[in-house]
C-alpha cells in the first residue's frame, strides 16, 4: 500500500482534514455575499418540514450555512473520503447518517439498510435529511 493511501486511512489525518475543511469553508461563507432566491424561501419552507434536500455532489459544500435554526442530518458514506465529510459537517453543527449501498446491490455490505433506517427515524423525529442525489461510475 502506498504512503499516501496509508495517510488517508490514518484517523489523524482524517480528521484534520476534517477540520480544515470545515474551517475553509466558514471562511468562504463569511467572505461572501449571499442572496435567498426566493426571497421568502424560509416561510414557503417551514409548513412542510421536516424535508428530504437531494443536491448533486460538489453543490452541497455551504449548505450548513443556510440552515438558520432548522434541524438536518446528511447521510455520508463510511468511505474514508465519508469520515472526512462526516467530521466537517459535525464541526459545522450537522448531524450525520452513515451509509451507502453497493453497486451489486448488496445493501447490507457498505450500511444501506442502517442509513435508511436512520433516515426514517430522523424524519420521524422531525429532523430534515440531506443527501446526494448521484453515485460513483460503476465500471
Amino acid at each position: 500500500m502506498g504512503l499516501v493511501k496509508r495517510l488517508g486511512r490514518s484517523r489523524a489525518v482524517q480528521r484534520l482534514s476534517g477540520i480544515a475543511a470545515a474551517e475553509y469553508l466558514r471562511l468562504v461563507w463569511l467572505t461572501s455575499r449571499h442572496l435567498l432566491e426566493p426571497a421568502d424561501i424560509y416561510a414557503q419552507m417551514h409548513p412542510q418540514l421536516p424535508v428530504i434536500i437531494a443536491m448533486w455532489h460538489g453543490q452541497h459544500f455551504l449548505v450548513p450555512f443556510i440552515r438558520r435554526g432548522y434541524s438536518a442530518k446528511v447521510l455520508v458514506s463510511r468511505h474514508r473520503d465519508g469520515e472526512i465529510n462526516a467530521i466537517a459537517a459535525e464541526r459545522l453543527g450537522v448531524g450525520t447518517i452513515r451509509g451507502s449501498g453497493d453497486a451489486s446491490g448488496r445493501f447490507d455490505l457498505k450500511g444501506g439498510v442502517g442509513a435508511f433506517k436512520g433516515m426514517l427515524t430522523t424524519l420521524a423525529e422531525g429532523c430534515s435529511v440531506a443527501l446526494t442525489a448521484d453515485v460513483p461510475k460503476v465500471s
